[in-house]
């Protein structure tokens, strides 16, 4: 019981605590994974891995250098 005490005194405990049970609670709702079928990181891939793909494609064809640009090739986003 002295540890529960000790835990519930903790702020950095609490504040963990609280942005878990929200994260969880939005995930449910919207159905992401665990609790859906959908993944946040599909949400994330038109915006890093379509720019990667498209530079990788870029410097397989000869049109850019494989060593390190600062430079993103300028996709649509769809």
């Amino acid at each position: 019981m002295n540890l529960v005490k000790k835990v519930l005194k903790s702020r950095p405990a609490i504040a963990f605590a609280a942005t878990f049970l929200v994260t969880m609670l939005i995930f449910a709702a919207f159905g992401y994974a665990p609790f859906g079928l959908k993944s946040v990181a599909g949400a994330d891939a038109n915006i890093q891995y379509l720019d990667l793909f498209a530079y990788l494609k870029d410097v397989l064809a000869g049109k850019n250098s494989a060593t390190y640009t600062m430079s993103a090739p300028h996709l649509p986003i769809t």
